[in-house]
């Protein structure tokens, strides 16, 4: 047994450790939730321009035209919990991706703010789902 004098004293050694830690635990945790934040409103503009490409080139009556494009656009994006304007919609009816011609592209932008501009300066302030679709001719 040692004596009381060279024993050391370990209360609030756990209190200690846990300050210590705590600080970097809730970064981790916050970063992976804004990480998560992003990546699903990237998934849901993703699914919006799709949804609207392929409305578009089946020639679905809901996509008659551009202004009925951005129309089904933003009610699929909020459908998903992600808000859009039409003026974040971006429809090119007859166009070419990837070396071929008439197709349809989509793409709907959001800007979206930094919720730690201080601590993660550079995160993306605009995210945009692309998809363009070979326009199917019905006769």
């Amino acid at each position: 047994m040692k004596p009381p004098l060279l024993r050391r004293e370990e209360r609030g050694a756990s209190a200690v450790e846990f300050a210590l830690v705590a600080p970097l635990l809730l970064l981790m945790l916050f970063g992976i939730i804004v990480t998560a934040l992003y990546f699903w409103q990237h998934a849901a503009l993703n699914r919006a321009a799709f949804e609207s490409a392929r409305c578009a080139a089946i020639a679905d009556t809901d996509c008659a035209d551009e202004a009925a494009i951005r129309s089904h656009a933003v009610s699929v994006a909020e459908a998903a919990g992600v808000t859009v304007s039409e003026q974040d919609v971006t429809v090119e009816l007859d166009t070419s991706c990837g070396g071929l011609s008439s197709m349809v592209s989509v793409s709907v932008a959001k800007n979206i703010a930094n919720p730690t501009p201080g601590l993660l300066p550079n995160l993306p302030t605009r995210l945009v789902g692309e998809s363009c679709l070979p326009r199917i001719n019905r006769n």
